[in-house]
């Protein structure tokens, strides 16, 4: 009988072990997974990285004066799915955001003009463009996820304009800017 109960204790022991090494295994191999999967810059998943990257880092030019901005945006040629754009101002101390479903297509460009009354999240009302550090780009992408951040401008506070090529005028008593 001892070597009975014996017998049947070593098999519970060796099956006890095995259930245990098989969901150690389990958690590290899901672990490892996850971290090879999405990058740490950005949350974004590496195959989307490095295509973004690779292949859209054309040209981001900017136009700051007070009253609004212009952004003048040439994608590159990309195959990911491109569902819109976000453009960030950075000042001092705080990062706001322009959203547009509006996107360039595959080596197009857009201008985009924007007025303070846009960006989120709200500026306070004595904050102007001219406040402005720096520009970034990144696209929103088919799935809902975002780009890594594709271009950031640092701006030079001596001057609003870097090639932009355009004059941008904001009519007087109009909420639009156009420019030619």
């Amino acid at each position: 009988m001892e070597k009975g109960l014996s017998a049947l204790a070593k098999t519970m022991c060796v099956v006890i072990v095995i259930v245990f090494l098989a969901i150690i295994i389990t958690l590290i191999v899901s672990y490892i997974q996850s971290k090879s999967s999405v990058s740490p810059l950005n949350n974004t998943k590496n195959n989307i990285t490095e295509e973004i990257v690779n292949s859209t880092n054309k040209d981001l030019n900017y136009y700051l004066p007070a009253e609004f901005a212009a952004i003048k945006l040439t994608r590159g040629y990309m195959d990911a799915n491109v569902t819109g754009v976000l453009i960030y101002f950075e000042d001092d101390s705080k990062t706001y955001k322009y959203n547009s479903s509006n996107y360039p297509r595959k080596d197009e460009t857009r201008t985009y003009t924007i007025l303070k009354d846009e960006l989120t999240p709200k500026v306070s009302d004595n904050w102007d463009f001219t406040k402005v550090k720096k520009v970034s780009l990144r696209y929103i992408l088919g799935n809902g996820e975002l780009s890594v951040i594709i271009k950031t401008i640092e701006i030079d506070p001596n001057k609003t304009k870097e090639e932009f090529g355009e004059e941008c005028l904001i009519a007087e008593g109009q909420d639009n800017v156009v420019c030619s």
